[in-house]
């Protein structure tokens, strides 16, 4: 039957009511829709079949083609490909203000700058799925994209430093100099540097491109202290503390220090971008060491007064620590008027030796003496500054007395004393000087009696045509008789020659050097027997001969 069959033939109904022929048609219809369905899932099957786990097609990831390979595909090639970039250096570059270039050469994996192969390629979403968007993107997205990237920016900026030229031109600080005439202001100096941040930018935009070379710009760089802050120092400290005289209160002393000699001690320096006081102490107190000794117990002590020796009795006093000075010192700076003077806050202290004290080591009698010659006038002025280092000391029993070297004549006599006066050698492996003239003192001689050593030393001046000497006599209760006995001279040492000038040369003609040996034989006082005898090598320094030129 075709669609125009006769309409006067009886018609036959379903049961809702439909003609027969309409049940026919719809047959039809629904036969045909779910053919095309079955021909439409079989195309959406095989497009799902298709992409998988695959990258899109026409994909790169920084140059590298991976499109419509496998997500672990992709993963390997990218790693291939990164590997050789990570070992290829990149020159990362900064022109300076003059035009010059400022480079550095960067590995990157020197630097930690690295990729994430896995983040990498799961951007693309390599995943399977049915969803219809990634069914399109796979089949239509040719996506261009950047690898994920890593740097270690620590060991980016270290190397950064290491840059030709330097890092840029590093910024000046704005100071404060204090001088003798008062404070002076020395303006900072903008500098310029090249931004971490766009270095890593640069850095990374290259290794990534596969290109050797980075342009990175450099960009002002502020001092941290700026005029502001420079202004406000000034305001604050420096000029107050250099407006007026401070006065310094330590007991019964008064030390008043002027601005001119305190300048010296004073700094400013930066700290969390501000200029903040500084305070050299060791100078400060060098400053007012004399009214601090001046103010400070004294031990009793043993002098000789009319060739005689006389115990000068203790007497207490007042100590200062340093950090009660400073303190002081530093509250009196920036203060005005009457409260620029300021008292020290100090601690009574009593003498730890005492009057009795010194009567017990027993110092009434000499028991050494030592006598050098001094040739020339020339010499006068070292010979008594060396005497008066020395010139007084008492060595109560256990101390040990040591000369600094280069103390020339006195050091020879002070020792040819303690030689003759049995005092205990405690460099015995060293050659002893007991009769020369001009050698450095390195002996140290301890006092192991049970009395105590006054050291008296006496100059006598060198004039033209008349020879000076030091005398140098020790003072004790004697234990010890000691007999000296020196061996034959050997090893002769001739003497050098000092060409001085002027009026007052004193022409000389010197002696020479010479090697011998030394015995020291101790009997105790009041007894015959000898108790003890030591053996020492003793050498002689030559005494150079004096020509006038």
């Amino acid at each position: 039957m075709t669609f125009w069959e006769d309409s006067s033939l009886p018609v036959e109904l379903d049961r809702k009511g439909r003609v027969e022929r309409e049940r026919a048609g719809l047959s039809v219809v629904v036969v045909v829709v779910l053919l095309l369905g079955v021909l439409g899932g079989a195309g959406y099957v095989a497009a799902h079949a298709a992409a998988g786990d695959r990258v899109p097609r026409g994909t790169t990831i920084s140059g590298v083609a991976v499109g419509g390979l496998t997500r672990d595909a992709a993963i390997a090639r990218l790693q291939a490909a990164f590997a050789a970039r990570a070992r290829t250096p990149i020159t990362l570059a900064a022109t300076d203000a003059t035009g010059a270039d400022r480079t550095v050469t960067i590995r990157p994996d020197q630097v930690g700058l690295r990729i994430d192969p896995v983040a990498s390629v799961d951007r693309t979403d390599p995943a399977r799925s049915w969803r219809p968007q990634r069914l399109w993107d796979f089949f239509s997205d040719a996506a261009r994209l950047d690898a994920v990237a890593t740097v270690d920016t620590d060991r980016l900026a270290a190397r950064i430093r290491t840059m030709s030229g330097g890092f840029g031109a590093p910024p000046v600080d704005g100071r404060v100099a204090f001088i003798a005439q008062g404070v002076r202001e020395i303006a900072g100096q903008a500098g310029d540097a090249v931004s971490l941040q766009a270095a890593v930018d640069a850095l990374e935009t290259a290794y990534l491109s596969g290109r050797q070379r980075a342009q990175v710009p450099l960009v002002p760089a502020p001092p941290d202290i700026d005029q502001a802050d420079l202004t406000a120092a000034v305001a604050s400290f420096a000029r107050p503390a250099m407006s007026a005289p401070v006065t310094l209160t330590f007991g019964t002393r008064r030390v008043t220090l002027q601005p001119r000699q305190y300048a010296d001690a004073l700094a400013m320096v930066p700290k969390d971008g501000h200029l903040v006081p500084l305070l050299h102490s060791s100078r400060v107190l060098a400053l007012v060491a004399r009214a601090r000794a001046a103010t400070a117990p004294r031990d009793a002590t043993v002098r000789l007064v009319g060739d005689r020796p006389h115990v000068v009795g203790a007497r207490p006093g007042t100590t200062f620590t340093d950090a009660a000075v400073v303190t002081a010192f530093h509250a009196a700076l920036t203060a005005r008027g009457a409260d620029r003077s300021r008292v020290v806050a100090g601690t009574v202290a009593q003498p730890t030796f005492t009057a009795t004290d010194a009567r017990a080591l027993a110092i009434r009698t000499p028991i050494a003496s030592f006598r050098v010659p001094v040739a020339s006038p020339a010499d006068d002025a070292e010979v008594r500054a060396a005497a008066a280092r020395v010139d007084g000391d008492v060595l109560r029993p256990g101390d040990t007395l040591q000369l600094p070297r280069g103390s020339g004549a006195v050091a020879v006599a002070v020792l040819g004393a303690a030689f003759r006066a049995g005092l205990t050698d405690v460099t015995a492996d060293l050659p002893v000087v007991v009769d020369a003239t001009d050698v450095p003192g390195h002996q140290e001689f301890r006092n192991d009696g049970p009395s105590g050593v006054l050291v008296d030393v006496t100059v006598s001046r060198a004039r033209p045509g008349h020879p000076g000497a030091v005398e140098v006599r020790l003072w004790s209760t004697r234990t010890w008789v000691v007999s000296i006995r020196r061996g034959a001279r050997s090893d002769p040492v001739a003497p050098p020659t000092r060409t001085e000038h002027g009026s007052g040369c004193v022409p000389s003609a010197g002696a020479p050097g010479s090697t011998r040996a030394i015995t020291r034989s101790f009997r105790k006082v009041g007894e015959s027997a000898i108790d003890h005898i030591e053996t020492f090598r003793a050498v002689t320094a030559p005494v150079a001969r004096v020509v006038c030129g």
